[in-house]
């Protein structure tokens, strides 16, 4: 029947809601408004129903409301709740809608049972809230979004798992002593502002995540840290006290048990114990603890507790006591094994034995012809429960080179030489090599062999084939031959020297780049070019027969061995008298000189006489004597101009010379015309007679 009128209620205000919008025109979007707020009324009048009776009972205790249902409007009049009277509430469920609820007190010690806290993970208002004593509360994930708390006090529960607390920016105070706690790692998500962190009577063992945590108390007590070197023990008040450490099962052979010590001090070293129990001893220099006298049985413990107070004094503390189980146990052996880098055995195997936990070392074993590869890892260690081997892998040690030779029969290095390397007692095998212009002789016998600790050579013989024949040639500077070719011939790879040849008239150039070299395969050609030879100069003089210059020199040149022609010049008032020197000829090594020695042309009715053939002869003038009155005079003799030298006369030519002429007396007339006509031809038939001879 309620249900049905509640229905009927919304009906009727939805209804009515409907003809306000239509009548009035109110715009569309104001609708959402007005609905809204008219739902949230309607919420707010919503009952609010309570799984826990106690929790309504104490609820409206709180506000004074006896009688009539607890709305939810109602529930947000709720600020504070203390359900402390001895009422045992096990359900929050109703609790979500104290929107402004502010401090929560719920301690289990007072009768309550809470188990879930879920209905509390959105009072974001709440910022008080104490859940101590709820010893089956083991789920607190609401802590996480309940972003007001300042206080959370929650101790004497069953909290194994703390959630990322990084949205609890006003976090001041977080209790959790007497838990089951194991992980301390949401203390790295706590807020700076936290200024009480209590976790004591925990299961954590690692405090690392408190590192980041300063200016706050810090208590610790009784849980199983080892070490808080990490904390700020500067900014921070740190109580560490009664840890509580029970180590891993030690194995131990019979003798001794030995144990590295464990225990960090503030600073972060190795802790010196407070006190060693059970007759063990604590060594400084090596942080071991020793108990050298162990009960019989094959399982037992030993402890020791460790205390430290911190510079600024008590309760900046960390202490506690550790217990350590052994259970001892008979060690398997250390097999040593040599072997090769296949796997096979070089050497017999060793068996070692020894306590458990102590030492053993394996040294390798020299064998012959074997290098050792390297030292293996567990080549020292501690025996074990377990068998251990250890393997040395060997090699074969590296052998002296084998160097092979590729030589002519001349020991001549005609290919490079090879260097084989490889392990002792290992096979080699050299190779022969084809080599141009050379033919293998024979296999060396040692072309195969083993590789021994002492350098081997090998070497290959080989005999050199005929090399092309090589030409020598001698040219002129237009490629014309010199001199006849010359060949020559020899063995491949053989020297050759060909020789410049002294050729008359001619100079070398220059010696050919490949005057010298080797014979090869293929043909070649050495080429001597030469220039011809300059010859010195001609000098051809005109002069007259006073030696007085009658034109400039002129200077001949040309190559050594070619001709030269010389001419005489044209002179005006003279002619040609004798030549000295050859007026033809060839260039040579020494300077020649050509001479033209002229005469001045005869004055007009000069009378010239052909020479006489005979030996030339100085004659002196003959003066006429005078005759007396009507007498005729008689006729003067002058001497007749001779050559010097008829051997000087180039070509059988000769020069005209002029002959002792008579001067004709009165009356002689006709007879002196005479003589002279005979004279002239006298002289041009001795002229022509001595120049067909010639």
């Amino acid at each position: 029947m309620k249900k049905r009128k509640r229905w009927k209620k919304r009906a009727a205000v939805v209804l009515t809601v409907s003809c306000v919008v239509f009548i009035l025109d109110v715009p569309v979007g104001m609708v959402p408004m007005l609905s809204s707020h008219t739902v949230a009324e309607t919420t707010d009048q919503e009952p609010v129903l309570f799984l826990d009776q106690n929790l309504e009972w104490e609820i409206r205790d709180t506000l004074h409301i006896y009688g009539t249902p607890i709305t939810q409007g109602v529930m947000k009049q709720l600020t504070d709740l203390r359900l402390n009277r001895g009422r045992t509430i096990s359900n929050l469920e109703g609790l979500q809608y104290a929107t402004n609820l502010q401090t929560l007190i719920a301690n289990g010690g007072l009768g309550n049972d809470i188990r879930d806290i879920s209905p509390l993970a959105h009072l974001t208002k709440l910022d008080f809230l104490n859940l101590t004593g709820n010893e089956h509360l083991s789920d607190v994930r609401a802590l996480a979004t309940m972003t007001g708390l300042k206080i959370v006090r929650a101790s004497e529960c069953a909290i194994q798992q703390v959630p990322d607390l990084s949205a609890l920016k006003q976090l001041e105070i977080l209790s959790m002593i007497r838990n089951q706690i194991q992980s301390a790692d949401f203390a790295a998500t706590v807020s700076p502002s936290i200024k009480e962190l209590s976790l004591s009577y925990n299961e954590i063992s690692d405090a690392s995540p408190l590192a980041g945590i300063h200016n706050s108390k810090i208590t610790l007590n009784v849980n199983h840290i080892l070490d808080t070197s990490m904390l700020d023990w500067e900014s921070n008040t740190i109580e560490s006290y009664a840890q509580q450490i029970t180590l891993p099962v030690q194995k131990t052979g019979p003798s001794q048990l030995t144990l590295a010590n464990p225990v960090l001090s503030i600073r972060g070293e190795a802790l010196p114990p407070y006190r060693v129990e059970d007759n063990g001893i604590y060594q400084e220099a090596s942080h071991q603890f020793i108990w050298s006298t162990l009960p019989t049985q094959p399982t037992g413990h030993v402890s020791f507790s460790f205390w430290e107070i911190s510079e600024k004094g008590a309760p900046y503390s960390h202490s506690g006591s550790i217990t350590v189980p052994y259970e001892v146990v008979a060690a398997a052996p250390v097999t040593v094994r040599y072997v090769d880098t296949s796997g096979n055995t070089v050497a017999p195997e060793t068996t070692l034995t020894g306590e458990y936990g102590t030492d053993y070392a394996v040294q390798a074993m020299a064998i012959p012809t074997y290098t050792l590869t390297g030292t293996p890892q567990n080549a020292t260690g501690t025996y074990t429960e377990s068998a251990q081997t250890v393997t040395f892998v060997y090699e074969k040690a590296a052998a002296a080179a084998v160097t092979v030779h590729y030589e002519s029969t001349t020991g001549k290095t005609i290919a490079p030489e090879e260097v084989l390397i490889g392990k002792l007692e290992a096979t080699y095998t050299a190779t022969a090599k084809t080599i141009p212009g050379y033919t293998l002789t024979e296999q060396p016998t040692n072309a195969q062999g083993t590789f021994t600790d002492t350098a081997q050579m090998v070497r290959f013989i080989y005999q050199a084939i005929a090399g092309a024949p090589i030409t020598v040639q001698y040219l002129d500077e237009a490629g014309n031959a010199l001199l006849p070719e010359i060949q020559l011939d020899g063995t491949f790879d053989d020297a050759y020297q060909a020789e410049a040849l002294t050729i008359a008239h001619y100079t070398l150039q220059k010696a050919p780049t490949n005057a010298s070299g080797t014979f090869t395969l293929e043909p070649q050609t050495v080429t001597y070019r030469y220039a011809a030879t300059q010859g010195e100069t001609v000098t051809v003089s005109y002069i007259d027969t006073d030696g007085k210059t009658l034109s400039p020199d002129t200077q001949l040149t040309g190559a050594e061995g070619t001709s030269y022609h010389t001419a005489p010049k044209e002179i005006t008032g003279y002619h040609v008298l004798r030549i000295t020197g050859q007026e033809t000829g060839m260039y040579s090594t020494e300077p020649q000189q050509v001479t033209y020695i002229y005469q001045a042309d005869a004055a007009q009715g000069t009378v010239v006489v052909p020479p006489d053939v005979l030996a030339p002869t100085e004659e002196r003038p003959t003066l006429p004597t005078r005759s007396p009155m009507g007498e005729k005079p008689s006729s003067i003799t002058l001497p007749t101009a001779i050559q010097e030298n008829p051997s000087d006369v180039n070509d059988g030519s000769m020069s005209k010379a002029p002959t002792t002429q008579t001067l004709p007396t009165t009356g002689d007339q006709a007879t002196g015309w005479t003589v002279v006509l005979g004279g002239i031809f006298l002289t041009y038939g001795i002229y022509y007679w001595r120049k067909g001879k010639r």
